[in-house]
């Protein structure tokens, strides 16, 4: 029986034998081997209820004291076959097939299944397929042409080879349909030179995917650029909701023409007339490197690479020099200053023509000597060093006489450190002198017009004069000599202090004592008045001079003194009593000696007294008190190299 039905009546034979009424227990068992007893199954026949397991069933029969068991019979039940169905995706794109799979998992092959298919409008489809095996089976439910929307494919019964079938509890599957893209493509330029690009633009769908990606500018977008180096197809999957289209478009490659062969570098002087196999022709006004780009171009108008020209324009020298402001006859030196530059720093060559039929000088910085005054024209022409070449003339007639230079000077003849003037007295020749150049034969010199010199040692100098004027032109040297004489230079030595009688000799000092007449006055006295160092006995106080006269009557002077100490009388009493007659001890010219030193002791040997230099006489007193009438003791210390003066004085009334 299939599961859950109930199975026929259980039909039990009539016993025979046995010894009694018959008795009868119908049991069952899952295994055949344990057996249960039925409740109320006590009939000579059973009717068992629906069934869900296979189940043995047997009958004991009694009959007296001896019970008999049946044969047992088994009634099979059949499980209810099972099995679901599940669609092999949840959406296709239009124009695709889908399917559902059909996978057992109860029951015996083969199984009869019944599906219903509800579209999308709601119009249902009923569709019996055979599923031999227990192996899941696959079944397509929606063609290619199925439109688009939601598809509901429901199970609706299931029947295996034991007759047993399922009606409920069975799977429902939905599969929806979306419309597939349709994309197209396009390139804006069809056919492209090699090198050049095109766009290509997509429509239709939401996303995009491209192959190849070789001279693609993305591989993903509606719109990109194409730059392929050969022809080449490029196909495109346009996708919407999941659905793809595809289409392709190829962009056509033209090679580009080969680079044209041209001359690499080409070279003008400024203003220099350029040629040219095509226009345009090169302008050589301005100096200065040009790069010209030649191509060619085919008739599908593609255009080769640009093969590079150089064309270099070296700029003209700027000639430019400097005339000499003058130049001085005879000699005619004229040095001209060149002020020639070119914009390109090149190394630059001359020739200059001097116009006076003389040869040409390469000189960068040249000196021409002129015969003769007159008027030139002067043409420098300057060369590059790629050639280029400009001239420029000038007209010199700046020609002068040089100056003649002359000086007085005052005096010819003087004493060494006096002062020399000198005026200068130069001929200008028609210009204006505007430097003096002295040189005064002891290694000075000056600028000024009209210096003033003095020597510093004795000697001939042969002094020079070179004048310049305005114009440049040097006169010839002018010189004069200046006799300098030695000036005599004495110090008639340190004065003298000496007491009176004294034999004393002169320290006196010259710079020269050979080429000099020397003479003391006042002469009386002296030894020898002519004498460099005479002696003298002093006997009196004077001034001495000394006098040195040289060549050219240099002469100096100095003086010292002599003067002489007298010497000094002590009073040896004195009466300070205030009538105004010898109230002081006065100690006569002891004013001679400053710094003297006066001391007075009393006869105990104490110092009642002290002065230096003696300034106010001692009057008689001690603290300013007076002193008893006595006699007292004095100590003169009048240095000088003289001994001290000692003695006594006495106060009386």
């Amino acid at each position: 029986i299939c599961e859950g039905s109930t199975p026929a009546q259980l039909i039990g034979e009539s016993p025979t034998g046995g010894t009694g009424a018959y008795t009868y227990q119908w049991a069952s068992s899952v295994d055949g081997t344990t057996w249960t007893n039925i409740a109320a199954a006590t009939g000579i026949n059973y009717q068992p209820g629906p069934l869900t397991t296979s189940t043995y069933f047997r009958r004991t029969t009694s009959g007296g004291t001896c019970p008999l068991n049946s044969a047992p019979v088994l009634v099979k039940v059949n499980p209810t076959p099972n099995g679901a169905i599940a669609s092999t995706t949840t959406g296709i794109c239009s124009y695709e097939t889908a399917g559902v799979v059909f996978t057992a998992s109860a029951g015996t092959a083969p199984f009869t299944i019944q599906y219903q298919i509800t579209d999308p409008s709601g119009t249902t489809n009923t569709v019996t397929q055979t599923v031999p095996t227990n192996n899941p089976a696959t079944f397509n439910v929606l063609p290619l042409n199925s439109a688009n929307g939601t598809y509901t494919i429901k199970l609706i019964s299931l029947a295996d080879n034991n007759g047993c079938s399922r009606t409920t509890g069975l799977s429902t599957v939905t599969i929806v349909v979306t419309a597939k893209p349709i994309i197209s493509v396009s390139a804006a330029n069809d056919p492209i030179c090699e090198g050049s690009s095109t766009s290509l633009t997509a429509s239709g769908a939401t996303s995009y995917s491209w192959t190849p990606s070789a001279g693609l500018s993305a591989t993903t977008g509606n719109v990109l650029t194409a730059n392929p180096a050969t022809t080449t197809p490029y196909q495109v999957i346009g996708t919407t909701n999941g659905c793809s289209d595809t289409t392709s478009v190829t962009v056509n490659v033209i090679p580009r023409p080969a680079k044209p062969t041209v001359t690499a570098s080409v070279e003008y002087c400024m203003n220099a007339a350029a040629t040219s196999a095509t226009a345009p022709t090169p302008a050589t006004t301005t100096a200065g490197t040009y790069t010209y780009y030649v191509t060619q171009t085919n008739s599908n108008g593609c255009v080769s690479d640009a093969a590079i020209i150089s064309v270099t324009v070296h700029p003209l020298p700027s000639v430019n020099f400097d005339l000499p402001a003058g130049i001085c006859m005879p000699g005619g030196n004229a040095t001209f200053t060149n002020k020639t530059t070119v914009a390109d720093n090149s190394a630059l060559s001359y020739a200059w023509n001097f116009g006076d039929a003389s040869p040409t000088s390469t000189a960068v910085q040249p000196t021409h000597v002129y015969a003769s005054s007159g008027s030139y024209q002067v043409t420098l022409t300057a060369t590059s060093a790629y050639g280029c070449t400009a001239s420029l003339p000038k007209q010199l007639s700046s020609f002068f006489d040089k100056p003649d230079a002359l000086f007085n000077v005052n005096p010819t003849a003087l004493c060494q450190g006096q002062a020399n003037f000198f005026t200068d007295a130069s001929n200008p020749q028609g210009s204006t002198i505007t430097k003096w150049w002295w040189n005064f034969g002891d290694g000075k010199i000056d600028t000024v017009k009209n210096p003033t010199h003095r020597y510093n040692v004795p000697d001939t100098f042969k002094v020079k004069l070179v004048v310049t004027t305005a114009i440049g032109c040097v006169s010839d040297t002018f010189d004069q000599d200046v006799i300098v004489y030695l000036q005599p230079k004495i110090d008639a030595g340190p004065s003298f202090i000496v007491p009176e009688g004294t034999t004393i000799q002169f320290k006196a000092t010259a710079n020269d004592t050979t080429s000099v007449s020397l003479y003391w006055t006042p002469p009386a006295g002296l030894s020898d008045p002519t004498a460099l160092r005479p002696t003298l006995t002093v006997r009196k106080t004077e001034v001495y001079t000394l006098t040195a006269v040289g060549d050219g009557n240099c002469t100096a002077t100095d003086t010292m003194v002599v003067r002489i100490l007298k010497l000094i009388e002590v009073p040896n009493t004195f009466s300070p009593n205030g009538d105004g007659i010898n109230d002081r001890w006065v100690i006569t010219n002891l004013a001679d000696y400053p710094g003297a030193k006066v001391e007075i002791f009393n006869r105990w040997g104490q110092q009642v007294f002290l002065s230096y230099g003696y300034n106010r006489a001692w009057d008689g007193t001690y603290l300013n008190k007076p002193l008893p009438l006595a006699t007292y003791y004095y100590v003169i210390t009048l240095n000088n190299g003289f001994k001290p003066v000692t003695g006594s004085v006495t106060i009386i009334k």
